[in-house]
């Protein structure tokens, strides 16, 4: 009987309300080509992205999945490699289903702060507030499903070619999380955004020629002094 009643006890709390709620977040870039003025994506995923310049501005969307009850707001921040931090900002962020922002500082935001962030990264934060980009409103009248919660735009300056990725945080002291049935409930895993800088070929050319001007130069200079 000892063996029967912790069981029993466990079930009574779930048949009496007492459930956990799941939740995860997930970008899509499909936007961000029908946006005048931004940088043309030409990868053809909703998750990635591929632009021929280091300077310009692109959009995507995040969008929240839940299940185990009513969801009512979230909180996330974002983290990008250290070396590309410096190089790009958040510009601007519209909200979706839930409207009152958890930080209403206006952007830009830069990424300063390397507080709660995978090694390597640095992620954002606004300029004298410690909320994030996530946003709170009235409580879903379903108990799961997805909903479009923000449509954020992030300008690049002067970033080199290479890849780079913007990431949910998920650690210490600033975990991204959705409240589902007014308790905390952890994204299941990072929502990660992946954006590659590739210059155009004429750019590549340009880089060619400037290489093999400084090559034919050393070998000139190396016949001389022989």
């Amino acid at each position: 009987m000892k063996k029967i009643l912790p069981i029993l006890t466990v079930g009574l709390l779930l048949s009496g309300g007492l459930a956990f709620g799941a939740a995860s977040l997930a970008f899509d870039d499909t936007a961000n080509n029908g946006i005048g003025g931004n940088l043309h994506d030409s990868n053809a995923s909703t998750t990635a992205g591929s632009f021929s310049s280091g300077t310009g501005s692109f959009t995507i969307d995040a969008n929240l999945t839940w299940s185990g009850g009513s969801a009512s707001g979230l909180s996330y921040w974002l983290e990008t490699e250290t070396g590309a931090s410096t190089k790009i900002s958040i510009t601007n962020e519209t909200y979706f289903t839930f409207t009152t922002p958890q930080d209403s500082e206006a952007k830009p935001w830069a990424f300063n702060s390397s507080s709660g962030v995978d090694s390597g990264f640095t992620r954002d934060a606004s300029a004298t507030q410690s909320g994030d980009l996530g946003a709170t409103g009235t409580a879903t009248a379903q108990s799961s499903g997805t909903v479009h919660v923000s449509q954020i735009t992030f300008t690049i300056n002067a970033l080199a070619p290479g890849t780079y990725h913007l990431e949910t945080t998920h650690l210490g002291t600033v975990p991204s999380e959705a409240t589902v049935n007014s308790t905390d409930a952890f994204f299941s895993s990072q929502a990660i955004y992946t954006f590659t800088i590739v210059p155009e070929p004429a750019t590549l050319s340009l880089l060619g020629l400037g290489g093999l001007g400084s090559l034919g130069l050393g070998i000139l200079r190396a016949r001389r002094k022989s």
